[in-house]
């Protein structure tokens, strides 16, 4: 319901509910910053050592898998009717001020593969 705007509280009401939205805002970024470091907890006891990479000021933003098919490794394959690209699994986390590369089949083999991309615009 809405005050009519000659109402004597209606200056007041509108600010009461600007401040209301900005408190509305950060509480929704406060859980969502919650529920990324939860995933970012679930990584690692999968297997995923993010350790040296967490710090107070960093946090996660989004994070997601993408398949990759690649063609037959030899010529000779690629002529072959048999032949079946490989499909490789990749982790992708992206923080606030990190790109974070996990290939999946490492995590398989024991011999964990990750590759990071910084960038700063300080």
């Amino acid at each position: 319901m809405a005050v009519i705007q000659t109402h004597p509280d209606h200056a007041i009401l509108g600010e009461a509910l600007q401040l209301i939205e900005e408190v509305a805002v950060h509480v929704n970024e406060q859980v969502r910053r919650s529920e990324n470091q939860k995933r970012v907890e679930e990584f690692q006891s999968k297997g995923v050592q993010l350790g040296a990479l967490i710090k107070p000021y960093r946090y996660m933003i989004k994070e997601g898998v993408v398949k990759v098919s690649i063609g037959p490794s030899d010529a000779g394959a690629a002529l072959r009717s048999d032949a079946k690209p490989t499909k490789e699994v990749h982790q992708f986390i992206l923080f606030n001020d990190i790109f974070v590369h996990v290939k999946k089949d490492s995590l398989k083999s024991g011999a964990l593969h990750i590759a990071i991309s910084s960038h700063c615009d300080k």
